[in-house]
């Protein structure tokens, strides 16, 4: 007769297999964390003004943080119906990654079989939100274009360098939008394979190891 298998504890856990789970683990925080943030926003917990106009000193920059946060709310509206369910699903999704990293990282077979499903499902939520709300993700980046733009008024530099920065703002948030998307999917895919491989496999399934 055979030896039984050793525990998932007491066997060589890949190191890649390590970090994929601590990433799972933060992108699930991070999913959690921005879908209750905008599922609040629509429940009544709105963007206090009063925080963001603190120290601003340019009456034409409260003007455009203003004007942006307006947009915004109104894109938000707009946006309501695919908006508030993506923000619900992108939750569930993040709670949902939190634990089932928690158990896979205590070796649990059935948490690792499950996290790579979810984690391919939440790389595919990303970017339908993405594709499907793009007004409030303009929306987001003016509100943010207009906080930075006083921010860099604030520290009174020479007057031609404001202005090639301010120039330069816009199409940096819209790179910096276009690589958090990229980088989002990219690790999405990354973590999937570092869960499906041989070794990753016989960690949770010794009999994988035959």
């Amino acid at each position: 007769m055979s030896p039984s298998a050793p525990p998932a504890a007491a066997r060589k856990r890949p190191w890649y297999l390590v970090v994929a789970l601590v990433v799972v683990s933060i992108l699930g925080a991070l999913g959690l964390t921005e879908g209750l943030a905008i599922v609040s926003e629509y429940r009544g917990g709105h963007i206090d003004a009063t925080q963001l106009l603190a120290g601003v000193e340019l009456e034409s920059d409260r003007t455009a943080i203003l004007d942006a946060l307006d947009r915004r709310e109104q894109a938000l509206e707009d946006e309501k119906s695919k908006l508030f369910p993506l923000a619900v699903a992108e939750l569930l999704l993040g709670a949902a990654m939190f634990g089932l990293s928690a158990g896979a990282m205590a070796g649990r077979p059935g948490a690792r079989a499950s996290l790579v499903q979810v984690v391919a499902v939440h790389a595919a939520l990303v970017i339908a939100t993405w594709v499907l709300t793009p007004r409030t993700r303009y929306a987001d980046r003016a509100a943010n274009v207009a906080q930075a733009n006083a921010g860099l008024h604030m520290q009174h530099n020479d007057p031609e360098v404001t202005k090639q920065t301010e120039a330069m703002t816009p199409m940096l948030a819209v790179g910096r939008d276009a690589v958090v998307l990229m980088f989002s999917t990219m690790v999405s895919v990354l973590v999937i394979v570092a869960l499906t491989r041989k070794r990753a496999l016989e960690f949770y399934e010794p009999a994988a190891e035959g």
